[in-house]
């Protein structure tokens, strides 16, 4: 892998461009992160307007990884898997500060988590579980378990989406003969493939469901040379554009003032393309990778998380962009290797 991959979350930037918070104007703000804690443990919460709110798991418990987050009706969700005190998995979600444990299905134990969504009030979140050694996938449906066949061994959902009645996923499959993740989405009860070029791997990082059509971005990657990808993106599994050599995708938007895929070019350089259009974001100079790493879109407005690296490459500067200007924000206690995983806003009343 290139050495600078291995920084992928260790940002940029010097304070020239750097603008206060109230350039988000008449929307509040959020930014879901992760920083170094004592002993190396990743302790994780959410900045709402500048201000810092911690994640508090029981005494004793860990957060163990945070996997998605949503914004809805004015609160922010946080899909979570927690190490409790025998270390063990306990799994579930916050809504703003208020923990809500995701239930077994009766004889089963929770294997994996992966995404959140909303369908009005209803509140989806996919994963899988076990019984008897034998793994299902399904999600959840306001905390009541819901088994969905997979098409392959060896699957994991990963997004939810809603079209009236149906149900969208998107899933992967390790496919043993070739050793790669495959792609795939279930669309009107159908799962269909996503195109992989020949001679290639697939490396999907996010999916948006957009007037009746799925679109999705990452990677076209080479199946024996790491460094060797191009970003792309597919809608209903064909490939609609790839990027030039050595770019990668980290986020990705799709509305009606077209299709925002966020990431890095060739030179490791944070930004965004616009219906295939390379905009680069400014950052703060330092030595060191920046990213882009996450993306909303609310009005005409886009707001894209990311950090900037210090120096010395240990310090990172979380914050975000909106209209290519960087508003900075800062932990209380340090923002030592801070890393933003989401951001999303909402429109004040």
């Amino acid at each position: 892998m290139h050495k600078m991959q291995n920084l992928f979350i260790a940002l940029l930037v010097s304070f020239s461009g750097v603008v206060p918070l109230h350039a988000a104007g008449s929307f509040d703000v959020y930014l879901g992160a992760s920083r170094d804690g004592p002993g190396g443990v990743q302790m994780y919460g959410y900045f709402k307007n500048g201000v810092w709110h911690d994640y508090k798991p029981k005494p004793g418990h860990t957060v163990a990884s945070v996997n998605d987050f949503r914004i809805h009706e004015g609160k922010i969700y946080a899909l979570v898997a927690i190490w409790d005190k025998a270390q063990n998995y306990q799994y579930g979600y916050w809504e703003d500060q208020v923990w809500h444990v995701l239930p077994a299905p009766p004889g089963h134990k929770i294997t994996r988590i992966h995404k959140i969504n909303f369908n009005g009030s209803d509140l989806y979140v996919t994963g899988r579980v076990n019984k008897n050694n034998q793994e299902i996938t399904g999600y959840w449906k306001n905390g009541s378990w819901n088994v969905v066949p997979a098409p392959y061994p060896n699957t994991s959902f990963d997004d939810i989406f809603f079209d009236q009645a149906d149900v969208i996923l998107t899933a992967v499959h390790y496919d043993e003969k070739t050793g790669m993740l495959v792609p795939h989405y279930r669309k009107n009860g159908k799962w269909q493939d996503v195109q992989i070029p020949p001679n290639k791997r697939l490396s999907i990082k996010q999916s948006h469901w957009f007037r009746g059509d799925i679109y999705q971005a990452g990677e076209i990657r080479s199946p024996h040379d790491l460094n060797d990808r191009k970003a792309a993106y597919w809608k209903n599994g064909v490939l609609q554009w790839q990027g030039t050599q050595y770019t990668e995708v980290t986020s990705f938007v799709v509305d009606d003032g077209g299709i925002y895929i966020g990431g890095w070019d060739s030179n490791y350089h944070p930004g965004y393309w616009k219906d295939g259009q390379w905009v680069a974001l400014p950052i703060l100079g330092h030595n060191g990778v920046s990213s882009a790493n996450s993306m909303y879109k609310i009005g005409g407005t886009l707001f894209v998380g990311g950090f900037n690296a210090g120096r010395d490459s240990t310090t990172t500067y979380p914050g975000y962009w909106t209209n290519k200007k960087w508003t900075l924000l800062k932990h209380p206690k340090n923002n030592d290797n801070m890393r933003v995983l989401f951001v999303g806003a909402v429109k004040r009343p």
